[in-house]
């Protein structure tokens, strides 16, 4: 997530995002905890009520990305400790193809207690590549390359949600309302 997506990093794009789905989803009177893995492992446990979003402001103002890679296994056992209670797990992240050997069994183990989603940034050059008109080897192959990474991630998306996983696969712009929407639509389906 450190790479760059217009003005911010990925990151900064789904910390953006969690922080709107944890303002819409204080107003409608549920509990926000927040999970940091990868490098620095914090943890804040739920918090309620007017009071929360100041809290979990000054819980994440210093979150950095690092350069250690996410353990989804070990992040999969800390949340299955820390949180007892059913609730929506949020993973906010970049897939990627290569991520299916690791991401799909530590979120079933999650999936198994709480309901699992995983909003996933669609980047910004790929995007690009797919719209530049082809006119020489070089972006038929970038071409190439861009349709062949996204259909890639869409069959890793498939076999998340053949497993039970809601996913949002979004620009980075689009996530945040993309997740509150989805937030939403659970609240409307009492899917929780």
């Amino acid at each position: 997530l450190r790479a760059m997506d217009g003005n911010l990093s990925q990151f900064d794009h789904c910390l953006n995002a969690m922080l709107l789905l944890g303002f819409i989803a204080l107003r409608q009177g549920d509990r926000v905890g927040v999970m940091g893995f990868g490098g620095a492992d914090r943890w804040l446990p739920p918090q309620t009520g007017a009071s929360a979003m100041p809290v979990i402001l000054n819980h994440l103002y210093d979150y950095r990305t690092g350069t250690a890679p996410g353990d989804f296994s070990e992040a999969a056992e800390l949340i299955m400790r820390r949180q007892q209670r059913r609730a929506l797990i949020v993973f906010c992240t970049n897939l990627r193809s290569e991520d299916q050997t690791h991401l799909l069994r530590p979120l079933q183990l999650v999936r198994r207690k709480h309901l699992v989603v995983v909003a996933s940034i669609r980047e910004r050059e790929v995007l690009n590549r797919i719209h530049t008109p082809v006119h020489s080897l070089e972006t038929a192959r970038s071409f190439g390359a861009a349709n062949h990474y996204l259909e890639e991630r869409q069959l890793l998306l498939r076999s998340l949600n053949q497993a039970g996983i809601l996913t949002i696969d979004a620009p980075a712009e689009a996530l945040p309302v993309a997740l509150g929407n989805l937030y939403l639509d659970i609240k409307k389906e009492a899917a929780l």
